[in-house]
């Protein structure tokens, strides 16, 4: 039986059955036919496709169906996957608001929801009913606070005496409310074409195979209870027995046989009788390709690949390994989640946004989805060719940036990545010696050794000797090497360090937010945070000074440990830790300054809480990496030249820095990355090119030999 005969059936189906046909020489019996089979089967004529403009009976038979609930939940959690971020043109360029007030209402919309449940349970009821509703629950001053999901079905809009439309809230048992238009935010599914209904959902368009999934299931049910359709007819060879005889026979039959009873019995014949059958099982009647048809149909509606929910046409094949998995949920996410965010950020652009920002066209919300892991593959390949380009020295590091969607860094991204060991030199550079200043002739307008050249020397790398150019590439290998490990686990350390701080700090505000407790005193106890990030940021400057003074042993062959007994390396130590000062004072600027808004702005100790909660979670991860950088770089540099000077074989170094970055002199040198690329300086003046260092720059030093090596 094909699946087009199965579904004529479910329409017209023959019930003259059980009425005791008779044959020439034989008599049959029929097997038990349930009263369900007649309620389900009696229908003449066409199919019965009212579910299809019916919302009520859809979205109840929706419920009753796996398959969309499967589709609805995948859509539902792959959209929640990524947040919603507040973002404002630059420049042509999307740069994030961190800390703008609709982001943190959107982090946290009310008091029983976080984001991802929230954004959860507006993509569910889109894909139900075709639209979300959001109610904006707004402050004295007018501004969105609270945003509380509601049923559509429970929305209504009415028309008033004057002619003017009003929205009503009615929910069973309470009574009705009015919702101002202004306070709600509409969410479609997608756009109804015909103009007729705010949104339209894949149930409306898969609704006649929605209908026929709760069929089959209700089908297989009523199959499985009553031992299915008759199947079958007893042939009784003897003549034809009294009326009564079969009555009774067919009732022990049914008795010992009918309905589940079949399944785990077998049915004993004598006398010569025989069995035909007459009906169908489920395969038979082509249920399974069926119900496997209906549910791709469904699937292709929600856009969501039939191997996610576990269909049954597209296992035929076995489960998912891993590269099918992947390239499923990848598609989710581009076919099927990607369109829905569209749509939602525009909505909350629109209906939220707007009230913070009054409709300024600068500022969008937009979905990040750059920790969507199913979307890395693709970015896996651009990332590559980005890194490439830009190790290559063919594009900036803010160009790569945005290659990557990430914001430029300003002046400071303005910089190519040329590697240590190579040097730019004019034609009338070439025969200059490695220890003599460069020339006057050579310098130009456009070298970035431009600046005070005439008592600047540079290093000329191509008239070292080989062992000499070994060295050197092996000292910045080393450096790259460490610093790159102990930034990893500095940035780790104070990630974890800054979240904690944040919650300390939000938990000290002052108990009102006009109390008259100034906001420097938000948080009274500074001391105490210092005291917690020295025990942070001691062991890395410990870690790194160990680590950059067995390199220079190794690279030297000299005898030396790094040892706190050390007056020298105290020394150091003590130096490094002034700098933990200034990142407290820093952090401390920061709450200040957040605190002081808020209060400017009236708002309540919980917003202000938010907005610290905010700036340690997101602001300062990034800042975390750059403060690990940096404090890498400082004490890796120091405690080399310290090794260097106890080395006693080192006469001075060569600063290896970006020699691309000519821009923002800074420090007690005033000098750039571009001016400090090659320098050679003595191991007294180290300390204070490093202290010109920009944050997360990539000073190194290398060490110049008093004598070659192995002489």
């Amino acid at each position: 039986m094909s699946a087009l005969d199965t579904i004529k059936s479910l329409a017209r189906w023959d019930t003259g059955i059980g009425s005791g046909v008779q044959t020439r020489g034989a008599q049959p019996f029929a097997g038990p036919v349930p009263s369900s089979h007649a309620d389900l089967f009696t229908r003449v004529g066409t199919a019965d496709w009212a579910i299809t403009g019916d919302t009520v009976r859809l979205q109840a038979a929706a419920r009753l169906c796996v398959t969309v609930y499967a589709c609805a939940t995948y859509l539902a959690d792959a959209v929640a996957e990524s947040p919603l971020r507040v973002y404002r043109v630059v420049d042509g360029e999307l740069e994030e608001d961190v800390g703008h007030r609709a982001r943190a209402l959107i982090a946290m919309p009310n008091p029983h929801m976080s984001e991802a449940e929230f954004m959860t349970l507006t993509v569910m009821t889109m894909a139900f009913t075709g639209y979300a509703v959001i109610e904006k629950v707004r402050s004295n001053a007018g501004l969105p606070v609270e945003l509380w999901p509601l049923r559509p079905d429970w929305l209504d809009r009415e028309r008033t005496n004057d002619g003017v439309g009003r929205w009503v809230y009615r929910v069973p048992g309470i009574d009705p409310r009015p919702v101002d238009r202004d306070d709600l935010l509409v969410v479609p599914y997608r756009h109804d074409d015909r103009q007729e209904r705010l949104g339209v959902s894949p149930l409306h368009v898969a609704a006649r195979e929605v209908g026929i999934d709760s069929s089959l299931t209700d089908l297989l049910k009523i199959f499985l209870d009553g031992g299915g359709i008759p199947p079958f007819m007893i042939e009784v060879p003897d003549a034809l027995p009294d009326q009564a005889d079969l009555d009774v026979f067919r009732l022990k039959w049914d008795q010992q046989y009918g309905g589940s009873k079949a399944y785990g019995r077998p049915g004993l014949l004598y006398g010569g009788m025989k069995v035909h059958k007459i009906g169908d099982g489920i395969n038979d009647m082509a249920w399974p390709d069926l119900r496997g048809l209906t549910e791709l149909k469904i699937a292709q509606a929600f856009r969501v690949p039939a191997e996610l929910i576990q269909a049954r046409d597209s296992l035929q094949s076995g489960g998912l390994e891993t590269t099918r998995a992947q390239g499923a949920m990848q598609q989710l996410q581009r076919f099927g989640a990607a369109p829905l965010r569209t749509r939602i950020d525009g909505a909350f652009t629109r209906g939220l946004l707007a009230d913070f920002t009054g409709g300024d066209p600068t500022y969008t919300i937009e979905f990040d989805t750059s920790a969507v892991l199913s979307l890395q593959e693709d970015t896996d390949a651009l990332h590559t060719r980005v890194r490439a380009d830009y190790q290559a020295g063919i594009l900036t590091l803010n160009e790569a940036r945005v290659e990557t969607q990430r914001p430029d860094l300003g002046v400071d991204g303005d910089v190519f990545a040329v590697p240590f060991s190579l040097t730019f030199l004019r034609a009338g550079e070439l025969a200059v010696s490695a220890d003599a200043p460069l020339p006057k002739a050579a310098i130009t307008a456009s070298s970035p050794r431009a600046i005070a050249a005439q008592v600047r020397r540079y290093r000329d790398t191509k008239a070292l000797d080989p062992a000499a150019l070994e060295l050197r590439a092996s000292t910045i290998r080393t450096a790259q090497r460490d610093r790159q490990r102990l930034t990893e686990v500095g940035t780790r350390k104070l990630r974890a360090f800054f979240q904690a701080q944040g919650e300390r700090v939000a938990a000290g505000l002052p108990g009102k937010a006009a109390d008259g407790v100034e906001a420097k005193d938000a948080m009274r106890d500074w001391g105490d945070e210092e005291q917690r990030l020295r025990a942070v940021l001691t062991p890395l400057h410990d870690q790194s000074g160990k680590a950059a003074y067995g390199a220079a042993a190794d690279l030297l062959g000299a005898e030396l440990s790094w040892d706190l007994a050390n007056p020298n390396i105290r020394r150091v130590m003590e130096e490094l830790g002034l700098r933990i000062v200034d990142i407290n004072e820093t952090t401390r600027a920061d709450v200040v300054r957040l605190v002081t808004a808020g209060a400017d702005e009236g708002l309540g100790v919980d917003d202000i809480a938010k907005s610290l909660t905010d700036l340690f979670e997101q602001s300062y991860r990034g800042r975390a990496e750059t403060v690990a950088r940096t404090e890498t770089q400082v004490s890796y540099n120091l405690a080399s030249t310290l090794g260097y000077e106890e080395s006693g074989v080192v006469s001075g170094v060569e600063l290896a820095d970006n020699d691309s970055h000519t821009d923002d002199p800074m420090g007690p040198t005033n000098t750039t990355c571009a001016d400090r690329a090659g320098l050679l300086v003595s191991l007294a003046e180290v300390s204070d090119y490093v202290a010109s260092a920009h944050p997360n720059c990539q000073l190194a030093v290398i060490p110049v030999l008093a004598t070659p090596l192995g002489e």
